[in-house]
């Protein structure tokens, strides 16, 4: 079956720049109206005007993913001029890099809204316009950072909460018609700057955003028909899917004495340990907190 978006009616967050505009302009191209969605309807409307410059159809909202009524108002204000909803991104996000010792509470409370009540407020309405339809497709953005990176624990438990939520709405919406997945891109943003002023290195290299938007269009396309509580990642041209995290490793009997517990660990955990940070997942050495230089927290749109 080809990606086709014809026809669908698809709302992307934060699509004003980097990713999200990237993903905005793929989804047009495939033949989506896109919704572009930003608090900053000027970057918004820009987009909406390269999308409409192209011959493809799309419209603004400027909802801010924090307030969870602004968000229903304004897709039930899709569904009332448009007639569906058929497909959304929660792309929405603040990005900051941060030792723990040198928190700024007030930074991390606004990731935690934008990233982690931002998906929570549109999943919340999306879902309720879709059930009614029995169907839909929802894309989470995750991060690799979930995993462990240096700088960004903070960050990194935000998409890590976003990732739990794919895996839970997916449970709950099995059999309904409705796909969640979630997809871990890797390029070169303006999160790519701020890496490069922490570390005095970037990240993403010079991967352009658009070579990952095919992914999301895939997802949110009827090709991706049975794909369902997945998380895939494109990093640089490497395609991969995530297997969930298992348990190992177990033994059984009805009561553990510490002494028992240390003669397990030594049995099974110390032989073989897990890695430590989002490298190991591809078999890499990751670096280790020393390494890098303490620094205020600051948020930054990715």
């Amino acid at each position: 079956m080809s990606v086709t978006l014809a026809d669908k009616v698809v709302v992307i967050t934060g699509a004003g720049q980097g990713l999200g505009r990237a993903y905005a302009l793929a989804a047009a191209a495939d033949g989506a109206h896109v919704v572009v969605n930003d608090v900053n309807g000027v970057a918004a409307e820009a987009v909406v005007a390269e999308i409409v410059g192209l011959g493809g159809e799309g419209s603004v909202s400027t909802a801010s993913v924090t307030d969870h009524a602004a968000v229903g108002r304004d897709l039930d204000d899709v569904l009332s001029r448009l007639g569906r909803l058929d497909g959304v991104v929660n792309n929405a996000g603040l990005f900051g890099l941060g030792d723990p010792w040198e928190l700024d509470p007030a930074a991390c409370r606004a990731m935690v809204e934008v990233n982690v009540f931002g998906p929570i407020n549109v999943g919340a309405h999306a879902l309720r316009i879709m059930r009614a339809r029995g169907a839909g497709s929802v894309v989470n953005v995750i991060s690799g950072s979930a995993f462990g990176q240096a700088a960004s624990s903070v960050y990194g438990a935000t998409k890590g909460a976003v990732l739990s939520l794919t895996y839970g709405w997916a449970f709950e919406l099995a059999g309904s018609g409705i796909r969640v997945n979630a997809v871990s891109p890797m390029a070169s943003t303006s999160m790519t700057e701020v890496f490069q002023d922490h570390f005095g290195t970037g990240v993403g290299g010079d991967w352009p955003a658009e070579r990952v938007a095919p992914l999301v269009s895939f997802l949110l396309s009827d090709a991706s028909s049975g794909v369902h509580g997945q998380v895939l990642r494109l990093d640089r041209g490497s395609l991969s899917l995530l297997r969930r995290p298992r348990f190992v490793g177990a033994e059984l009997q009805e009561e553990w004495t510490p002494a028992e517990i240390e003669g397990w660990a030594r049995r099974v955990v110390l032989p073989d340990p897990e890695g430590l940070g989002l490298h190991t997942l591809h078999g890499v050495a990751g670096g280790t907190p020393g390494e890098h230089a303490a620094s205020k927290m600051k948020p930054v749109r990715p």
